[in-house]
């Protein structure tokens, strides 16, 4: 059981709300170079509620792909490097 369901449904909601933003405009937000270095490869962020989700655009098929969310404590480039 949730301990607080009514938050993990913001968190929800503010995730869809971003996942539309980035559907109309996907280069809205900047490059992380720190994280796009370790990769090898461009990765864009941003913050939803103290957690960080990174991702790709890929132009040529007009798509966003989300690599990853994270809390915004967590190392992202060394946990990007053990993903991609």
């Amino acid at each position: 059981m949730l301990a607080a369901p009514s938050a993990a449904a913001s968190l929800l909601d503010e995730f869809e709300r971003l996942l539309v933003l980035l559907a109309d405009n996907p280069s809205l937000f900047g490059v992380d170079f720190d994280v796009s270095e370790a990769v090898a490869t461009r990765v864009r962020h941003c913050m939803v509620k103290g957690y960080e989700i990174y991702y790709q655009v890929d132009e040529a098929n007009h798509r966003v792909l989300i690599l990853a969310f994270l809390h915004g404590s967590r190392d992202a480039a060394r946990i990007m490097t053990q993903r991609v």
